[in-house]
């Protein structure tokens, strides 16, 4: 997405640039700057395209001081041009492959890790639960789906990894079946039983805790089935719970 962005920009400059040497050709070529007697708007085309490209056959050249330092400000443009072409694509090629050379560094490091706690999802439970392992100095790691916000916990001092929840190549990476327990909360239905169905396969011995918003979601993990060391926390209905128990065991005024 960036190098679309990036590339967007510099055609426009392209094409502005190439706007600015068909014009000036033409019009310093009138007024007789260029060694042809009259030059047409093909001719300028031409001569803009093979002096940008700094091909330069020679056929057409300047014979004016006005037009010598136009051309020469074509050439500058020209290379200009090339040159930043060849480092949008290199520097893009270089950020992604040290970009991928971190993500095996981060994942061989968490891969290292065991007796841990592995929160999935970035959602408000496992920020919660985060901070207080935290605070407690307990082992654990974070793994986001989003690379900003993965990046952001880090700088805050929390170990986190990004990586894609619903890949199993991804998740496999990070060798949880050395965790001693695994929380998921993604929020989204698709995406917690695709990571809770992927995290069975890579650490089936390891307890999982799943967090889900709704009773629908609930009803689906329930229908998959759930092992000894599998359990489903509702933080809605715990709210809604312990509401009702103050309310009318407790006689608690709640509005």
């Amino acid at each position: 997405m960036r190098r679309g962005v990036k590339l967007g920009a510099y055609f426009m400059l392209i094409a502005a640039a190439f706007l600015f040497g068909v014009v000036g050709t033409y019009l310093i070529g009138r007024h007789g700057g260029f060694n042809i007697g009259n030059m047409s708007l093909l001719n300028s085309v031409y001569f803009t395209v093979v002096t940008m490209s700094t091909v330069g056959y020679g056929d057409i050249y300047p014979v004016t001081a006005v037009a010598k330092i136009f051309v020469m400000a074509l050439i500058i443009l020209g290379l200009s041009m090339v040159l930043g072409f060849i480092t949008i694509i290199s520097g893009d090629i270089v950020n992604e492959r040290l970009e991928n050379l971190s993500n095996r560094i981060s994942r061989a490091d968490a891969a290292r890790q065991k007796g841990h706690v592995v929160l999935i999802g970035t959602s408000g439970v496992n920020m919660l639960l985060a901070k207080q392992l935290k605070e407690k100095k307990e082992r654990f790691m974070i793994v986001s789906p989003e690379k900003d916000i993965s990046e952001q916990l880090n700088a805050k001092g929390y170990r986190s990894y990004f990586a894609d929840p619903t890949s199993e190549s991804e998740i496999g990476s990070l060798n949880l079946k050395k965790a001693k327990q695994i929380v998921i909360d993604l929020g989204k239905r698709s995406d917690t039983i695709y990571a809770l169905l992927i995290v069975r396969g890579v650490a089936m011995d390891v307890n999982k805790t799943i967090i889900v918003q709704d009773q629908e979601i609930e009803r689906h993990i329930k229908e998959l089935g759930l092992s000894a060391n599998e359990h489903i926390v509702n933080p809605n209905m715990l709210a809604a719970t312990n509401i009702i128990k103050h309310v009318y065991l407790e006689g608690i005024n709640i509005i």
